[in-house]
């Protein structure tokens, strides 16, 4: 995936910033959605692709649930520039660590949200 697709990701990369200082909380979640199906949609795997579309709705629920506990929702376009990045360059490893990273933060919120003790 990432050396095929360098180019692309170059592309996606340097275009206009998604989903950043949007205040269309709707809008915000559709990006991050099209944004994973994306990368999903680069790896050419259409099985996945399809149970990716199939969980969609549900995703919707989890990406609102991150951007109701996240501190700073429209940061989370940051790290999925870091993620295109790492995918530009070909590095592996840079890649994983910036997969891990997208995923560590938004489940950290998330479990901090739920945590909370509410007021």
């Amino acid at each position: 995936m990432t050396a095929s697709h360098g180019h692309s990701w170059r592309a996606t990369r340097s275009g206009k910033p998604r989903q950043r200082g949007s205040g269309d909380e709707s809008q915000r979640i559709e990006e991050d959605l099209a944004f994973h199906r994306l990368l999903i949609a680069s790896a050419g795997n259409r099985r996945l692709l399809s149970t990716f579309d199939d969980l969609a709705h549900e995703l919707r629920l989890c990406i609102t649930l991150i951007t109701k506990t996240h501190e700073a929702p429209d940061s989370i376009a940051e790290s999925h520039h870091l993620i295109l990045d790492a995918l530009a360059s070909g590095d592996g490893p840079r890649c994983r660590e910036a997969i891990d990273y997208h995923i560590g933060v938004a489940r950290d919120y998330v479990v901090q949200g739920i945590e909370r003790p509410r007021e």
